[in-house]
């Protein structure tokens, strides 16, 4: 028996194509995602324009959800019950976030995290339990005035 060619049946199954829930694309017109080169030679994804080596196109995380950073976030904070749609974090070579905000005056070296100043701590000789911004800061000073 011979298949019959069926416009209609055609037509369902192009209304069918998935697209991502979070923001909208299509496996026919993917997310384009930035990618740069990290000051230690890998990938990561781009801040800026002037930084894009190459923009690869998404890819099927989930059905659903594409692979793009941001909608994978917002599949995560679903995830977890979150009611705001959470911000994309970006991480610099060394593994420390990034701010985003666009009048963020504060400089990347700047936005310390945890393992900075478990380091700083340790090189002022703190033991691990006492480290925290207060008793970093304090020691600065105590050693400002004996250098003094």
């Amino acid at each position: 028996m011979s298949a019959i060619y069926d416009p209609l049946t055609e037509l369902v199954a192009l209304a069918s194509i998935e697209n991502c829930r979070f923001c909208g694309c299509t496996e026919q017109q993917p997310c384009a995602i930035p990618i740069a080169l990290g000051p230690d030679g890998k990938e990561r994804l781009a801040r800026k324009n002037e930084e894009v080596l190459e923009i690869i196109p998404c890819s099927w995380y989930l059905e659903e959800c594409c692979n793009a950073p941001a909608c994978v976030e917002r599949l995560i904070a679903e995830c977890r019950g979150a009611a705001a749609p959470p911000r994309v974090l970006l991480f610099d070579g060394q593994g420390r976030t990034i701010p985003l905000s666009p009048g963020a005056c504060t400089p990347m070296d700047l936005a310390a995290d945890d393992r900075d100043f478990a380091l700083i701590g340790r090189e002022l000789g703190l033991h691990a339990n006492e480290v925290t911004r207060e008793a970093i800061l304090e020691r600065i000073r105590r050693l400002r005035k004996v250098g003094a």
